[in-house]
């Protein structure tokens, strides 16, 4: 009887998911996309607690499989359709005031002008390089190293003749301006170059640093300019220094810019005018040449020769209260909510220093179980149990069918970031670590947490041991197979998403195609093999010396004929390439090290598996127009992401056929050797420099041949290559294991035995 009311429950479901497939659908083929979009997520929704509810094999399960399958569909078309209808809508106010008219159809009657005929030739051309220069025959070539075309030539900039322009771009994306000079009556128009750097400078100045911004920093010269230096141009500098003197006494001022009236000349220095990767600090003493543009005098070639002075380690007086109250407003403003709470919450602070296990993780808390609850004192156990059954109830009350911190029966201790004792940690679920507690208004949390490094170590060394058995290393990703050894079988490799190019740097070492960290030499060049580095967005501001980090890793790389660029959208691969003239237009290997949606802000898990299995699949299906007919797709990700995201599913179709992914086991390991490091793509741990979370999982590399095809409905399925789903769950129950006592294990399992 109960089987029979099971089998009704579930047919009941699946007409629940049907027929509010059916409405949506009628909905969406009448264009109301805003009506019909509630009901294919709610069908989705009840498919998913079918199958969540669902103890065996059924024979609805085809059907609604295939019921899920037409849903996603008509949910990415109307994804597809609000993003194009909000893009069109943005071009309504982003047009230019030429553009602007009442009618597209009927354009503005525009004046017939004037064509002047312009001398564009590349002869012309070269002959104003030529005087530029001061004479001399070469021109350089965009296919080789041009070192000296850097040099002699002004930055940030582009020629430009008439409405078409010609942009001439250095090896280390350094432009040239160049203008027509339009006469008035018959006379031939002439080519004049402006707007660009130029060196005034020889001689190296001595400097101190002032002020430091986003990116630049303001600089006082220590010399007197010398007689090199122009008088136009120490005009130019005066007015620039009494230009930046007004601007620290108003929109400075709060920022505390030490430029005051005995400042004679100060000069601008950008981030990318660093000589090396050692970053600029308050009161530090660089030396650095002049060079002057249209917007005021700057300094390049810059070198630290001298850092400020610490504070002496004397024991200073306690400060009077004004001044503590100061330093409490600079402290962040998470910090000051944070003591704001304890203070309010009343937290009594207990003697004595336990361990624990991470079983649950969140953005901004963790919960840890105590290894030995017994050695709790009595009424810290009576306050903890009072708070986690409080915890369990609510979570039984709410509804939404989650347990509390996963269904787990023994007490937990709550733990805030705030309170890890090293700033920027991040804990993952079974990291050991030992803890201090308290206790407050609302129960029992830790303070002064710290992990254990033994037992990271360890997690470290069963990584390890998995790409030293014959098993492992012949189901791991070999770096030949996806990027090719030399010296003349390097493939035409394109990687994206990366932030500071350190992944694609460490991969060119590893290869032997760029020196090692402490070497100038390498065996091996690129020959006719075509890398290119991408990425979205790059840092704008100086968070841990990543600006600095992707200046220094662009000039090493590009040294070697790798091309680097920007504004290459994963999911829009052929057209910002394009756009971006990459010198390539097919590659053998595409490559994304550990993806993330490219907006940094922080979710959820339980919303980000579906978001990045169609994410990914956008990216493959872009990525296919510029792959080779024998290339491949490669995404790298922990096991456990390969699992949540659904990966091992993710087929995209390309040709009228779908692609099978294949799942290898990748070494990090040796690209972090090389300064690669990775990290959350919220930017959650942007502050720590050695970030450990992503060590401690077992990573893999998702593929996708171009050749291959997934087995079509009705037949048998396809041997699966590489690493299979119970592959990475036995893993992972290893991985959990590391660290725990055989013993307390053996008597677990005594005492279930004798239930």
């Amino acid at each position: 009887m109960a089987a029979s009311l099971t089998a009704a429950a579930h047919r009941l479901r699946q007409k629940a998911a049907s027929a509010l497939y059916r409405r949506g659908l009628a909905r969406y083929r009448l264009g109301d996309h805003r009506q019909s979009r509630p009901d294919l997520e709610a069908a989705l929704r009840s498919i998913s607690n079918w199958r969540m509810n669902q103890d065996g094999a059924s024979e609805d399960a085809p059907g609604m499989h295939d019921l899920e399958r037409r849903i996603r569909h008509y949910l990415i078309d109307i994804r597809r359709t609000l993003e194009l209808e909000k893009a069109n809508c943005q071009k309504i106010f982003l047009r230019k005031d030429s553009e602007k008219r009442l009618y597209d159809d009927r354009p503005d009657r525009q004046e017939e002008q004037e064509t002047v005929e312009v001398d564009d030739s590349d002869e012309a051309i070269e002959a104003k390089l030529r005087a530029l220069r001061g004479g001399g025959g070469w021109c350089c070539c965009g296919y080789r190293t041009l070192g000296h075309w850097v040099k002699d030539f002004p930055r940030r900039t582009e020629f430009k003749s008439g409405p078409a322009s010609i942009t001439q771009r250095t090896h280390q994306q350094q432009r040239l301006t160049a203008s027509w000079k339009m006469p008035s009556s018959g006379e031939q128009p002439e080519l004049i170059l402006k707007g660009g750097q130029q060196t005034v400078s020889q001689t190296f100045y001595s400097g101190e640093v002032l002020f430091l911004g986003k990116g630049f920093a303001w600089i006082k010269l220590l010399d007197a300019p010398g007689d090199e230096v122009p008088e136009s141009v120490l005009e130019q500098l005066r007015e620039m220094t009494a230009a930046v003197k007004k601007k620290s006494r108003t929109q400075l001022r709060h920022r505390k810019a030490k430029i005051d009236e005995t400042v004679e000349y100060v000069v601008y220095v950008s981030a990318l005018d660093l000589s090396n990767t050692r970053p600029l600090r308050l009161g530090a003493q660089v030396k650095m040449r002049l060079y002057s543009d249209t917007r005021g005098v700057g300094g390049e070639d810059v070198e630290v020769t001298a850092e400020p002075e610490l504070p002496s380690q004397v024991e200073e007086p306690e400060a009077p209260p004004e001044e503590d109250a100061e330093a409490q407003d600079h402290k962040p403003r998470y910090m000051r909510s944070f003591e704001t709470k304890v203070a309010e919450e009343e937290r009594q602070v207990l003697d004595g220093s336990y361990e624990g296990e991470v079983v649950r993780r969140a953005k901004t808390y963790a919960w840890i179980r105590p290894v030995s609850s017994e050695k709790l004192p009595e009424h810290v156990r009576l306050k903890l149990k009072e708070m986690c059954d409080g915890f369990r109830r609510k979570a039984e009350d709410g509804g939404r069918g989650k347990p509390f911190c996963g269904g787990i029966e023994d007490d937990v201790v709550y733990v805030a970031n705030p309170d890890l004792s090293t700033k920027g940690t991040i804990l993952s679920v079974g990291m050991k670590v030992s803890f201090k507690l308290y206790m407050d208004k609302k129960g029992v949390g830790g303070y002064d947490v710290t992990a254990s490094e033994e037992h990271i170590e360890k997690m470290l060394e069963a990584i390890r041991k998995n790409f030293e058995t014959q098993e492992g290393r012949k189901k791991s990703l070999q770096l030949r197979d996806a990027f090719g050894e030399g010296p003349d079988s390097f493939k035409d490799v394109l990687w994206v998403g990366e932030c500071t190019h350190s992944f694609s740097l460490a991969a060119g070492r590893l290869a032997g195609v760029i020196p090692f960290a402490d070497e100038a030499s390498h065996p091996f060049s690129l020959n006719k093999a075509c890398w290119c580095s991408t990425e979205l967005r790059w840092p704008r501001t100086l968070e841990k010396k990543l600006e600095l980090d992707l200046v220094e890793n662009i000039k090493l790389l590009r040294s070697k004929e790798v091309w680097c660029a920007d504004d290459i959208n994963g999911v829009k691969l052929k057209q910002t390439l394009e756009k971006a003239k990459c010198p390539h237009s097919s590659f053998d290997t595409i490559f994304w090290m550990m993806p993330y949606v490219p907006d940094r802000q922080w979710r959820p898990p339980a919303s980000i598996s579906q978001m990045m299995y169609y994410y990914i699949q956008a990216f493959l299906e872009s990525a296919a127009h510029v792959c080779k007919e024998d290339g491949q797709l490669v995404v790298v990700v922990t096991s456990a992401q390969c699992l949540s995201w659904n990966l091992y599913n993710c087929k995209p179709k390309w040709q009228e056929r779908e692609l099978q992914p294949e799942v290898w086991w990748f070494d990090v390991a040796p690209f972090e050797k090389h300064g690669y490091q990775s990290r959350f793509g919220d930017g959650r741990d942007r502050y720590v420099d050695h970030p450990v979370f992503h060590r401690l999982c077992d990573t893999v590399a998702v593929c996708w041949r171009m050749n291959s095809s997934a087995s079509a409905p009705g037949e048998d399925e396809a041997e699966v290559r590489g690493v299979t789903e119970d592959d990475i769950m036995e893993r992972k129950k290893l991985l959990e294991d590391v660290g725990k006592d055989p013993s307390e294990e053996n008597t677990a399992a005594a005492e279930v035995e004798g239930k």
